[in-house]
């Protein structure tokens, strides 16, 4: 039997947030920005050029937190609808934001598949300042949640 960690030790803990992106100055920028964070540690730092590696990614990495970039590599179109899918059916409790260049208020298909996505929050790719505060208060939320870990055997 392992031994309980009690909520209080962990309440402080850092958030992990994942972060998938396939252009490197973008996720260059993320990073800056996000550091900045109190209680946020950033689980990961590589750019990605398709679903299928985000996925490795997040198994190995289990952030709280993912911010997704709906286009990853050339032949991607719709990558994020795949991540979000797969983390929400892994990991429901995971908070999943789409950063994306399609403007709000679009009438493309994709805008028109991107709301019936059940994301947490959708976001232009330079709304660092949007982003920063979504990541805040899902942190926060987590933080204040009760919070229990069997460790050990």
């Amino acid at each position: 039997m392992g031994n309980l960690i009690s909520s209080s030790r962990l309440a402080h803990a850092p958030v992990g947030v994942a972060v998938f992106e396939d252009v490197g100055e973008m996720l260059d920028a993320y990073v800056r920005r996000l550091e900045r964070l109190n209680g946020v540690i950033l689980k990961c730092r590589a750019t990605v050029d398709n679903a299928d590696e985000a996925i490795r990614i997040f198994r190995r990495s289990r952030p709280s937190i993912v911010i997704t970039d709906l286009s990853l590599g050339e032949e991607a179109n719709t990558d994020g609808f795949t991540i979000l899918r797969f983390i929400k059916k892994e990991s429901p409790r995971t908070a999943v934001a789409l950063a994306t260049l399609h403007s709000a208020g679009s009438t493309t298909d994709i805008e028109a598949e991107i709301r019936k996505q059940p994301f947490d929050a959708v976001f232009h790719k330079t709304d660092f300042n949007g982003i920063e505060s979504f990541i805040a208060l899902k942190a926060w939320e987590l933080r204040r949640a009760p919070i229990e870990c069997i460790v050990g055997r």
